[in-house]
């Protein structure tokens, strides 16, 4: 056992920042990897759906995407007051205890043949601690808690957690995001269908439970319930080491008789996996676009005190190492110019720093076969990204649904007026609407399945690397993709499409 510094505090000795991690024998990590494979196949059905840490028909995306929709629906006017709790668990996999997740396996219907077998390779095991290559005493694990670096361990504990989830989800009333009216004939006497609705809950990614309020009785059966999870599983809820209260976001204006101190702790930011999400999208888009830019300048900050690699080498480590740390909050927030303005700064500060002049902007997106130096575009490449994950959730048959994201895409992209209009979220404009009703109107059928990689790819071309002249006016660079095989790839021959 290894003991690596958290991703918050890499210099810091202390060792409450320290996380655990196993190195586990290749024989051993062989065998639990059998049992993750099988864990991981059935999890779209075996785990809850707001569980997403687990299941290829979710992505950590769509929760946040979900929670960022919730955050608007209740900033429009008139709408009561409501709120996010962020209740986070102490060193989640030391703390919680096999046993449990045992329980729960078997309650799912799980054979006992095979929870036998995940005793027989847990029940008895020890840990050897590691310090500066010197190993210390063994140390038994009676207490039988999850090993971090383990394959199975995050299945695992999704199991363990599930029942907390599903509770939660069913005694919630949830924060409404989007109504539907259902058309259909009724009998005589009988009301009418209710609404289809998208309600936002709660959502869990691992140790990270996010749950909705929105009256004040809701907090006690929170409370209620994340005790009845401490007792049941062993672990810890992170509480303020003042109040002893957890942290809170909250939303619109509560009316009525609340006091401070019948609510938790108010936090203006809530840490979404990653994502900062704040009660209104302006600081939300702030917050994260600060974010990235401080990340990106303190790695070319870095290079630039060393040596300097040949210039068709650099492309390939701005990509990998520094521009990476940006990609993913753009699948939920879109970036400012100032953002994209100050990325680019940062990335040709160190680009062509030994250099007297600089090519022009397309010479460096440019793919590298095409005589380019293939650094990505942090415009369009951001925007790919942020309309992928709508589609998925719009019309990918492939993944989780969302009412919301649906509407919009019928009503912006399909031109369907027989529903209500539903307006332009803060998170997408206008043009980005009109960016996926230009590739809808040439290919319906295939725009729910494109990759993030085809949609920079179409971008890039669109309205960066594509050549005029005076004969043929505008020229568009094919990838290589399509140059080897036109049968399979369309992302740029889709436009030859009737």
């Amino acid at each position: 056992m290894v003991f690596a510094s958290k991703s918050q505090k890499p210099g810091s000795i202390l060792p409450k920042d320290k996380r655990r991690i196993s190195l586990l024998n290749s024989d051993f990590k062989i065998a639990t990897g059998l049992e993750a494979r099988k864990m991981k196949k059935t999890a779209t059905h075996s785990l809850s759906h707001l569980q997403l840490v687990a299941g290829d028909d979710r992505r950590i995306h769509h929760g946040i995407n979900l929670a960022r929709n919730a955050i608007y629906a209740a900033s429009k006017p008139g709408h009561e007051g409501c709120g996010i709790l962020d209740t986070d668990l102490i060193a989640a996999f030391d703390y919680l205890c096999l046993e449990w997740a045992y329980m729960v396996l078997e309650r799912k219907g799980l054979h006992r043949n095979a929870i036998n077998r995940l005793r027989n390779l847990y029940s008895d095991n020890i840990s050897v601690i590691v310090v500066n290559n010197s190993e210390g005493k063994a140390v038994k694990n009676i207490r039988l808690s999850l090993r971090q670096g383990d394959l199975p361990s995050m299945h695992l504990f999704a199991f363990g957690i599930d029942p907390l989830l599903t509770y939660l989800e069913k005694r919630l009333q949830g924060i409404l995001i989007a109504s539907l009216p259902v058309e259909g004939p009724v009998l005589p006497n009988t009301p009418q269908l209710p609404p289809q609705e998208e309600r936002y809950k709660v959502i869990g990614y691992a140790d990270d439970v996010k749950p909705a309020v929105i009256k004040i009785e809701e907090f006690i059966l929170i409370d209620n319930a994340m005790a009845l999870f401490e007792r049941a599983s062993g672990c810890k809820l992170h509480r303020d080491p003042e109040s002893k209260k957890c942290k809170f976001l909250p939303l619109a204006k509560w009316k009525g008789t609340l006091k401070q101190e019948d609510i938790p702790c108010p936090y203006m930011t809530l840490e979404m996996v990653g994502v900062e999400l704040k009660a209104t999208w302006t600081q939300t888009r702030k917050t994260n676009g600060y974010a990235i830019q401080k990340r990106v300048s303190s790695k070319t900050n870095l290079w630039k005190g060393g040596k300097f690699m040949p210039l068709s080498m650099r492309s390939w480590s701005i990509n990998t190492y520094c521009l990476s740390k940006v990609w993913f909050k753009t699948h939920s927030v879109d970036l400012r110019v100032l953002d994209i303005t100050n990325i680019n700064k940062s990335v040709k500060s160190w680009l062509y720093a030994d250099m007297l002049f600089m090519p022009e902007e397309m010479v460096m997106v440019r793919p590298a076969q095409y005589g380019g130096l293939g650094v990505h575009d942090i415009k369009h490449k951001a925007l790919a990204g942020l309309i992928r994950s709508f589609l998925e959730t719009a019309c990918n048959t492939d993944f989780r649904h969302s009412l919301f994201h649906e509407i919009l895409y019928r009503y912006h992209v399909m031109d369907d007026k027989s529903m209500e209009n539903p307006g332009i979220p803060p998170f997408y404009s206008a043009s980005f609407f009109e960016t996926i009703k230009k590739v809808y109107t040439k290919s319906p059928l295939k725009i729910a399945k494109m990759t993030e990689a085809q949609w920079y790819h179409f971008l890039l071309e669109e309205n960066v690397t594509k050549e005029e002249n005076e004969e043929q006016g505008h020229s568009f660079i094919p990838c290589m993709a399509e140059l080897m095989n036109m049968g399979n790839d369309w992302e740029t021959s889709w436009r030859r499409m009737s």
